[in-house]
Protein backbone atom coordinates (compact mmCIF):
# COMPACT_ATOMS: atom_id res chain seq x y z
CA UNK A 1 0.00 0.00 0.00
CA UNK A 2 1.57 3.35 -1.02
CA UNK A 3 2.00 5.85 1.80
CA UNK A 4 -0.61 8.63 1.58
CA UNK A 5 0.61 12.23 1.81
CA UNK A 6 -1.10 15.56 2.53
CA UNK A 7 -0.12 19.12 3.27
CA UNK A 8 -1.95 21.22 5.84
CA UNK A 9 -1.61 24.58 7.54
CA UNK A 10 -1.12 24.97 11.30
CA UNK A 11 -4.70 26.31 11.57
CA UNK A 12 -6.39 23.42 9.76
CA UNK A 13 -8.16 20.72 11.76
CA UNK A 14 -8.97 17.72 9.58
CA UNK A 15 -9.31 13.96 9.36
CA UNK A 16 -6.74 11.72 7.71
CA UNK A 17 -7.76 8.19 6.99
CA UNK A 18 -7.31 4.95 5.12
CA UNK A 19 -9.68 2.51 3.43
CA UNK A 20 -9.17 -1.26 3.54
CA UNK A 21 -10.36 -3.58 0.76
CA UNK A 22 -10.03 -7.26 -0.17
CA UNK A 23 -7.53 -8.96 0.21
CA UNK A 24 -6.56 -6.92 3.31
CA UNK A 25 -10.16 -6.92 4.53
CA UNK A 26 -11.75 -10.09 3.12
CA UNK A 27 -15.52 -10.37 2.75
CA UNK A 28 -17.10 -11.06 6.13
CA UNK A 29 -14.24 -9.60 8.19
CA UNK A 30 -14.37 -6.28 9.99
CA UNK A 31 -11.95 -3.83 11.54
CA UNK A 32 -11.84 -4.73 15.24
CA UNK A 33 -9.55 -2.07 16.69
CA UNK A 34 -7.42 0.83 15.49
CA UNK A 35 -4.99 3.23 17.11
CA UNK A 36 -2.74 6.00 15.80
CA UNK A 37 0.61 7.46 16.86
CA UNK A 38 2.56 10.43 15.49
CA UNK A 39 6.29 11.01 15.11
CA UNK A 40 7.94 13.36 15.81
CA UNK A 41 5.81 15.02 18.49
CA UNK A 42 4.18 18.37 17.74
CA UNK A 43 1.18 17.38 15.63
CA UNK A 44 -1.92 16.74 17.76
CA UNK A 45 -4.03 13.61 17.34
CA UNK A 46 -7.43 14.62 18.71
CA UNK A 47 -9.61 11.89 20.20
CA UNK A 48 -9.65 8.22 19.30
CA UNK A 49 -9.35 6.71 15.84
CA UNK A 50 -12.79 6.49 14.21
CA UNK A 51 -13.68 3.14 12.61
CA UNK A 52 -16.41 3.30 9.98
CA UNK A 53 -17.09 0.18 7.90
CA UNK A 54 -13.83 -0.39 5.97
CA UNK A 55 -12.25 2.95 6.94
CA UNK A 56 -10.16 4.28 9.82
CA UNK A 57 -9.62 8.00 10.35
CA UNK A 58 -7.94 10.28 12.87
CA UNK A 59 -8.60 13.96 13.57
CA UNK A 60 -5.36 15.99 13.44
CA UNK A 61 -4.55 19.60 14.26
CA UNK A 62 -1.66 21.96 14.88
CA UNK A 63 1.90 21.09 14.04
CA UNK A 64 4.87 23.31 13.28
CA UNK A 65 5.43 25.17 10.01
CA UNK A 66 7.73 23.38 7.55
CA UNK A 67 7.75 20.16 9.59
CA UNK A 68 6.85 16.69 8.30
CA UNK A 69 5.11 14.14 10.51
CA UNK A 70 4.34 10.45 10.15
CA UNK A 71 1.09 9.08 11.52
CA UNK A 72 1.21 5.32 11.96
CA UNK A 73 -2.04 3.43 12.35
CA UNK A 74 -2.22 0.00 14.00
CA UNK A 75 -5.30 -1.73 12.63
CA UNK A 76 -6.46 -5.17 13.77
CA UNK A 77 -8.95 -7.13 11.67
CA UNK A 78 -11.52 -9.55 13.10
CA UNK A 79 -9.58 -12.44 11.50
CA UNK A 80 -6.46 -11.52 13.48
CA UNK A 81 -4.44 -9.73 10.79
CA UNK A 82 -2.64 -6.59 11.97
CA UNK A 83 -1.66 -3.79 9.60
CA UNK A 84 0.54 -0.77 10.38
CA UNK A 85 0.13 1.67 7.49
CA UNK A 86 1.56 5.19 7.71
CA UNK A 87 0.35 8.59 6.56
CA UNK A 88 2.71 11.53 5.93
CA UNK A 89 1.58 15.04 6.89
CA UNK A 90 3.58 18.15 5.98
CA UNK A 91 2.68 21.41 7.71
CA UNK A 92 3.03 24.41 5.39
Amino acid sequence: MPQPFIEKTVAEKLYVGLNFFDPDLPTGETISTATAAVSPSGLTLSGAVVISSNQVKQLILGGTDEKTYTITFTVTMSGGQIFTPSYTVRVI
